[in-house]
């Protein structure tokens, strides 16, 4: 159960079940269902995956299929997704999102999206010294009453500099181009 607060979007409830299974040495299958309610919608989506972990590395293959109804929309989406470990510092993630928005004026969408993600963990023990960054980069294609290419890149970046001082930082940018009427 997470229950987490947004400015931006009032109070977020989510409650997420699952199980994984064991089914080879290095292998297991994981299942999750999900559902979230936050100010004027409502989300459920199950997630399956499959996760190989050998030599203290993880590479995980999942579908995640989800649906959300809100104030102007009901959508399905289906997300496609890779992640795995580099070494013990770095991790990569890539997914492929396709979905069916039925927007309650009457037109429909349906979305594209590719992202792409890095992560960085660096911790040193003797001095307590961290540094966590991760960096994401997505594109969406919106195909409907008008066309839409969304550029979103995101970077979070924390490091610890001693017990009494952290230092974080938190970047999002987005450009949206409209196709039809450009």
């Amino acid at each position: 159960f997470v229950l987490s607060d947004s400015s931006a979007d009032g109070e977020i409830r989510a409650y997420t079940f699952g199980t994984k299974k064991k089914i080879a040495e290095d292998l297991q299958m994981a299942t999750s269902q999900t559902f979230q309610t936050q100010a004027d919608s409502y989300t459920s989506g199950n997630k399956y995956s499959l996760i190989r972990e050998k030599e203290g590395k993880k590479l995980e293959g999942s579908l995640t299929k989800a649906y959300t109804e809100g104030k102007d929309e009901v959508s399905n989406t289906n997300i496609f997704g890779l992640s795995g470990d580099v070494n013990d510092k770095r991790a990569v993630t890539g997914s492929y999102e396709k979905g069916d928005v039925q927007n309650l004026n009457g037109t429909q969408t349906t979305r594209d999206a590719l992202s792409v993600a890095a992560a960085y963990v660096d911790k040193n023990e003797e001095t307590g010294r961290s540094l966590k960054s991760s960096t994401k980069m997505e594109v969406r294609l919106d195909k409907g009453d008008q066309d839409k290419r969304q550029y979103l890149v995101s970077n979070a970046t924390e490091g610890k500099v001693n017990d009494e001082l952290t230092v974080f930082g938190k970047a999002e940018l987005s450009k949206t181009r409209n196709l039809t009427t450009d």
